[in-house]
């Protein structure tokens, strides 16, 4: 019996993981379609700077650092190695919201600062997102410009 218990956990463990790249893709796809309909290219992910936008709403979800920009400088200073200029970020959360995903971009295009970032001269991208212990949903979106190669 234990080795059909340890073999379904390994085989659900990816499940889970496709699923929040999944939710990941789909947020940034909604961001994109909010730049396109002012004209603006579409954001291109960055897998560096997601894994940077994950580790902080993973950070937020295990209340290692509060819901916020805290840590903010940090952040930059770590994509500043893979030659980002400028930066921006946008977090959110929500708790028991039917669709979250959606929620966060009406919210963010509702705030001028954060859609100051969406409709920003940015060319790259990185999105996080993260679950604490209740089910709160916590996503980081990160905003980038490298230096020309």
């Amino acid at each position: 019996m234990k080795k059909v218990i340890i073999l379904l956990m390994l085989i659900c463990s990816p499940c889970l993981f496709a699923s929040q790249m999944s939710d990941e893709a789909i947020l940034i796809e909604l961001v994109n379609k909010e730049r396109t309909k002012k004209g603006l290219k579409p954001l291109k992910e960055l897998s560096e700077i997601s894994k940077v936008a994950r580790k902080h709403s993973q950070n937020m979800a295990d209340k290692k650092v509060s819901f916020g920009h805290d840590g903010f400088d940090a952040r930059f200073e770590e994509v500043q190695k893979i030659g980002v200029r400028r930066f921006g970020e946008n977090v959110a959360y929500s708790y028991n919201i039917k669709d979250p995903l959606e929620a966060a971009v009406k919210g963010w295009m509702k705030s001028e600062g954060h859609r100051e970032n969406i409709l920003g001269d940015y060319e790259e991208t990185g999105m996080g997102i993260a679950y604490d212990k209740k089910g709160t949903f916590y996503v980081t979106q990160l905003f980038a410009v490298r230096r020309s190669k």
